[in-house]
């Protein structure tokens, strides 16, 4: 059972669902690539505070793959993504949905996440509901997702528990590095 919302005192970890190519095209290019320094910050944010970053990439088509795009299953160019990341696979919207995600955070002893990443209106707000579903307690990253519609990001984040940078420097490990 989730005790508490406040963010000062969960055990965090950031997890980053679809920043991939085959997401990050047409008519969200742009969004995509508008929201990487933030994504990219975090990440850094993250680890500087010894706290994981989780990747998530959706396996299959998605939403269709544009005809002749190279590696449309890779992450995006520029994205902070590490072979020693933990990288979930998933083909379901939400990031939980039969998948190894909770089991790999309550590994790392996350009772606590920050989202962001792609697409808000679809796999960014199924996977915030869907962690209450696992005793996870849910924050999305102010400016850190993108949809096609600038309204439906706008929506999502009304209606998440949405944390800005400060917002997760209050929590404890972020406080006991003095990170970023």
């Amino acid at each position: 059972m989730i005790k508490s919302i406040d963010i000062e005192d969960k055990s965090l970890a950031l997890v980053v669902v679809d920043m991939q190519n085959k997401f990050a095209a047409g008519e969200l290019e742009a969004p995509a690539r508008g929201i990487l320094p933030t994504v990219n910050s975090a990440i850094a944010m993250f680890r500087s505070a010894g706290r994981p970053a989780v990747f998530v990439a959706m396996d299959g088509e998605g939403h269709g793959i544009p005809e002749g795009m190279e590696d449309p299953h890779g992450f995006v160019e520029g994205l902070d993504i590490r072979p020693e990341d933990a990288v979930v696979h998933k083909s379901e919207m939400s990031a939980f949905c039969r998948t190894e995600l909770a089991d790999v955070l309550h590994g790392m002893g996350a009772d606590g996440i920050v989202v962001c990443g792609l697409v808000s209106r679809w796999c960014i707000i199924s996977t915030y509901f869907g962690a209450y579903d696992h005793d996870i307690c849910p924050y999305l990253l102010a400016g850190g997702s993108a949809s096609s519609d600038p309204a439906d990001t706008r929506n999502v984040e009304a209606v998440c528990r949405t944390v800005t940078f400060d917002d997760i420097r209050t929590n404890r490990a972020f406080r006991a590095r003095g990170s970023y």
